[in-house]
This record gives C-alpha cells, sequence and structure tokens, in this order.
C-alpha cells in the first residue's frame, strides 16, 4: 500500500489510511477538493438580488497555494511565500501534521515541534 495519495490538479498528498502515523481514515472526497481548488468544477452560482457569485472554484484556485516552504534540510523552521489567511494543512513526508501540537505558525514561518532528515518533505496547503 502507498504511503500517500496525490491529487492529479493540485497535488494534494493524502495520506493512506492504516499507517503508523494516520490510523483513522478521512471522511472526505479529496478529488472533488482538488478539481474545485484546480478550477475544473464550477460551484453552482449563487444569486440573491442582484448579486450574482459564480464559479468560485476559479476564485479560490486562483488564491489556493500548494507549496513546499523554504527552508534547509535537516531543520525544522520553514518560510511560507504567503502569511496565510487560512491555512489548511501542514504536511511532513505526506502525513498530516497538528498544529500547536507537531508545528506552529507566526506569520509565514511554520517551526517543526522536531528537526527532518535529508530527503524529507514538507509542504502546505492555504488560502493567501
Amino acid at each position: 500500500m502507498p504511503s500517500e495519495t496525490t491529487t492529479p490538479n493540485i497535488g494534494l498528498q493524502v495520506a493512506s489510511f492504516n499507517q503508523s502515523n494516520w490510523q483513522v481514515p478521512t471522511n472526505y472526497n479529496w478529488n472533488i477538493l482538488d478539481l474545485i481548488f484546480g478550477g475544473h468544477i464550477t460551484v453552482p452560482a449563487l444569486s440573491v438580488a442582484e448579486f450574482t457569485i459564480s464559479n468560485v472554484g476559479y476564485v479560490l484556485a486562483s488564491a489556493f497555494v500548494n507549496e513546499s516552504p523554504s527552508g534547509a534540510f535537516p531543520g525544522n523552521v520553514y518560510t511560507l511565500s504567503y502569511a496565510p489567511s487560512l491555512l489548511l494543512a501542514v504536511c511532513y513526508n505526506g502525513v498530516v501534521l497538528r498544529r500547536d501540537i507537531d508545528y506552529t505558525l507566526v506569520d509565514n514561518r511554520i517551526t517543526l515541534e522536531f528537526s527532518t532528515n535529508s530527503g524529507d518533505t514538507v509542504y502546505a496547503l492555504y488560502f493567501r
């Protein structure tokens, strides 16, 4: 069984079930989230009087960031390109980390509570 699955449009890396550090299945369709954020699914328009929101997916896609922050490996401090307005996830080797337990975020700087090794990956999913 692979340790992660990567979605095709924006590269969400979802940890596979029954890993030593990921014991519960997620109750979410990650492929639909990938299609919405990638701008491939148009969210049905919402009309209120003369105000219409259409293709929310396209608007969200331009504000959505999936990046490997800058920083040294091995190390524990990594810098994002933007200060997130909404941080969705920080992942280490494809596993979602817990905020204020596994890492802290101040402005655009992520500080891990452990040190990474050479060859490891850290990435973040967020809205800027």
